[in-house]
C-alpha cells in the first residue's frame, strides 16, 4: 500500500469525522479484490478496491468499474443495517463520486 491519508467526514455525536486510510497501490488493489473478503464476492459485481480501513476495523473502500466519477463505498465485513448492499455485505457510501472523495484527503506524514 501507498500513502495514508486522513479522510474528513461531518463530525457526528460519536465520532469526530476523522478517519486513516491507505490509498492501494495495483497490487494492494488485486490482493484486496481478488483474494480477501468482502472483495472476491463483490469483484464479480463490477467493484474494485481503492483504499484500505487503517482505523482498525478492516473495512475497505471500493469503487464500481466502467463508470465515469464513480461512488465511493466503504464495504462492511458484517451485516449492520447500512443504506446501501453490495452482493452479500453491507456498504455505507462515503462520496457519490471520486472526485469528491479524493477532495476529502490529507496526506499524513
Amino acid at each position: 500500500m501507498s500513502d495514508t491519508c486522513l479522510v474528513s467526514y461531518p463530525p457526528e455525536d460519536d465520532f469526530d469525522g476523522r478517519s486513516y486510510i491507505t490509498l492501494a497501490d495495483p497490487g494492494r488493489m488485486a490482493v484486496e479484490s481478488v483474494e480477501l473478503t468482502p472483495g472476491r464476492e463483490i469483484l464479480p459485481l463490477g467493484f474494485v478496491c481503492i483504499a484500505a480501513d487503517d482505523d482498525g476495523i478492516g473495512d475497505p473502500y471500493f469503487i464500481p468499474l466502467g463508470e465515469e466519477d464513480p461512488p465511493v463505498y466503504q464495504v462492511h465485513h458484517d451485516n449492520d443495517a447500512e443504506e446501501h448492499q453490495l452482493g452479500p455485505h453491507q456498504a455505507r457510501l462515503v462520496a457519490r463520486h471520486l472526485s469528491d472523495f479524493l477532495n476529502m484527503l490529507t496526506p499524513t506524514e
